[in-house]
């Protein structure tokens, strides 16, 4: 993160008294962040090379993180949300023989048994002066779908060529306002949220509590810091951006006019929920990426949205279709998982694709979670269950169908939705189906479906 840094150093000289973060508590100048990160810094300086960090979305998170870095240290994140098993096993596994937490996390930071120090502390404890370190490195866990979360190894020139590559693919500069939504314990939002803005010199506001409030249903808090603080960008998942549709469409109410740019990607998203938050003024420009390639491979940009399409991989990248599967190599591929074997530039992802004859990626699914039917022909559900589940009338669905000669789809209805499906006969069904999957090849499809009722999940 050298490049990050020195344009830290560089934007605290040459506009020292513009804001660079605010969390609802405080804001500080670039200047004041400079003097937090080097205090940071200073702190560790004489602690362990690898260093945990835990605490919530905040000022303090940013300063230790930065801090953790110009002292050259090896930084493993632990994820807030992750469980208290997770977490001791990051712990063990990244050999981290230190954290630094927030007050309000030392319980939890404590409690895998390494020492911890207050990232508070190490901010008022400044000797004024500057203690840079050497290499700094990532630790970043994946959240182990398929097991125990494994520790991917990221250096700072990774980081600094993703940061710059993002800048410039969406055209960040002084003037854009970021409003940071996702955990900073995401590799996606420390690349976002802190690098890309620190390169370009732009104002982050770190809304800490709406994460929180999505994940407990209410949108509400969400629509209130798009209005209030009136971003020009901002990064969601799929399930943020239903929310805020949703509650926008209910309220009859509308995106801000500032907002310019609206990444969203984490998860396949429906050309009709896409088509809805245009319709509402949300600029969304779907992308696609993943830990192992320091968080974004490709990225609509803006003006070139394309309905199914996470847009053309960042410039620099080379980005393959091997056998179906996408291929990345280039600059940002990690080093390797920790433990593991070293890697050379590039990564089979695991993930199915195509390119269109433009250069614009299309995502279809996981490799390892294919439905191969009797004729042969393969289909992956994640690709057929994102355009069912766009409707709002379906909570959520689950297609199968391994050699059959068609799929079958199982339908949960959402609360709003249990009432037309109780009311539907099965041509309306069928209708709806078709249209939700007009997109898809025939074999793809849906031969039939069936409507799984709450009591009837209830029960098993």
């Amino acid at each position: 993160m050298h490049k990050v840094l020195s344009a830290l150093r560089k934007q605290a000289k040459d506009c020292p008294d513009r804001i660079a973060f605010s969390d609802g508590e405080r804001r500080v100048g670039y200047d004041e962040l400079e003097a937090m990160t080097n205090a940071v810094a200073s702190g560790v300086r004489d602690l362990p090379d690898v260093i945990a960090i835990l605490a919530p979305n905040g000022i303090d998170w940013v300063a230790g993180w930065l801090g953790l870095a110009r002292a050259g240290k090896t930084i493993v994140t632990l994820p807030p949300f992750f469980s208290k098993q997770q977490l001791d096993h990051i712990v063990g596994d990244s050999t981290a023989a230190h954290v630094i937490c927030s007050d309000e996390m030392a319980h939890l930071a404590s409690s895998p048994g390494l020492p911890i120090s207050l990232i508070s502390d190490h901010i008022k404890q400044t000797d004024g002066v500057v203690h840079s370190g050497g290499q700094p490195r990532l630790i970043v866990y994946t959240s182990g779908t398929t097991g125990a979360p494994k520790g991917v190894r990221l250096s700072a020139a990774q980081v600094d060529w993703s940061a710059a590559a993002l800048k410039q693919a969406v055209d960040a500069g002084a003037e854009d306002h970021y409003l940071s939504v996702l955990p900073f314990a995401l590799l996606l939002e420390q690349i976002c949220g802190i690098c890309v803005s620190v390169l370009a010199g732009a104002h982050v506001t770190i809304a800490c509590d709406v994460a929180t409030s999505l994940m407990a249903g209410d949108p509400s808090k969400l629509a209130s810091a798009m209005e209030r603080t009136q971003p020009t960008i901002s990064v969601l998942v799929p399930e943020f951006l239903a929310a805020w549709v949703a509650f926008l469409s209910a309220q009859g109410g509308r995106a801000p006019e500032n907002l310019r740019f609206v990444a969203v990607g984490g998860a396949p998203l429906a050309p009709a929920m896409v088509v809805q938050a245009v319709n509402l003024g949300i600029p969304v420009q779907e992308g696609y990426g993943l830990t192992e390639c320091c968080s974004v491979v490709a990225l609509s940009r803006p003006g070139e949205r394309l309905a199914g399409s996470v847009g053309k991989p960042l410039d620099g990248l080379d980005v393959t279709i091997v056998d179906g599967e996408i291929v990345v190599s280039g600059p940002s591929v990690m080093d390797g998982y920790l433990h593991g074997e070293a890697v050379s530039g590039c990564w089979h992802t695991g993930d199915l694709g195509s390119m269109d004859e433009e250069g614009n990626l299309h995502i279809m699914g996981r490799l390892d979670n294919l439905l191969v039917l009797a004729n042969g022909r393969n289909v992956s559900p994640e690709w057929i269950e994102a355009m069912i589940a766009s409707d709002s009338r379906i909570a959520g669905c689950s297609l199968e169908g391994h050699g059959q000669n068609r799929t079958r789809v199982s339908i949960i209805p959402s609360l709003s939705g249990a009432r037309w499906f109780a009311a539907a006969n099965p041509e309306a069904v069928d209708q709806l189906i078709a249209e939700l999957c007009h997109q898809a090849p025939d074999y793809a499809r849906p031969g039939s479906w069936r409507v799984i009722s709450q009591p009837d999940l209830a029960t098993g």
